[in-house]
């Protein structure tokens, strides 16, 4: 192949609502409507001098919810201008109930409890800010790291979500993305 692609021309998506996403991804994620199509397609950009990065089509409020056993969009990522703007989006994310979990490795002879993991949410709410308290906070045995002792975050992402894991072989300890599996309190 003589070529590889410049950047990704855009992403559609189907939706139950269209105006729940449509809060979400303009109030929430700040991209402004460019266009609305006859057919309800509503293209939306983080960058107004593009058509758009992002179309979503309502496919009705009784659809079937995501499979995370099933090939299909996983997640999508957006390129941000600075930190700042990275924390901006992290707050309205927080502040609108999009989940962030905080996986502990305790030490040995200790269980997560609910004092323990109150005390974990009021060290980040005095030393951080309330909206930077997790909504889930889980123990895992051990936290999956390179062998140069970097987190692999990405891989735990795509374990949870039953995902392929690429490179197992540049991690220290593979072994440990298993607990990561059909964790129950990430879906309650």
């Amino acid at each position: 192949m003589s070529y590889t692609p410049k950047n990704l021309g855009h992403v559609v998506m189907r939706v139950r609502d269209i105006d729940r996403s449509l809060d979400f991804y303009t109030r929430v994620m700040g991209l402004t409507i460019m266009e609305r199509s006859a057919s309800g397609t509503v293209f939306m950009s983080a960058d107004t001098e593009k058509s758009h990065e992002l179309a979503i089509r309502a496919i009705g409020i009784d659809a079937n919810g995501p499979d995370h056993s099933v090939v299909g969009q996983a997640h999508m990522a957006w390129q941000m201008g600075s930190f700042e703007d990275l924390q901006e989006l992290y707050f309205r994310l927080k502040e609108n109930d999009v989940r962030i979990i905080l996986f502990v490795v305790l030490n040995k002879g200790y269980n997560l409890t609910d004092e323990i993991k109150d005390k974990i949410k009021k060290t980040i709410r005095a030393n951080a800010s309330p909206r930077h308290v997790p909504s889930k906070i889980i123990s895992i045995l051990e936290i999956p790291k390179t062998k140069n002792g970097k987190l692999v975050e990405l891989a735990v992402k795509q374990s949870i979500e039953g995902g392929t894991i690429k490179n197992l072989e540049a991690l220290a300890n593979p072994d440990s993305l298993k607990q990561f599996k059909n964790i129950k309190e990430l879906y309650e």
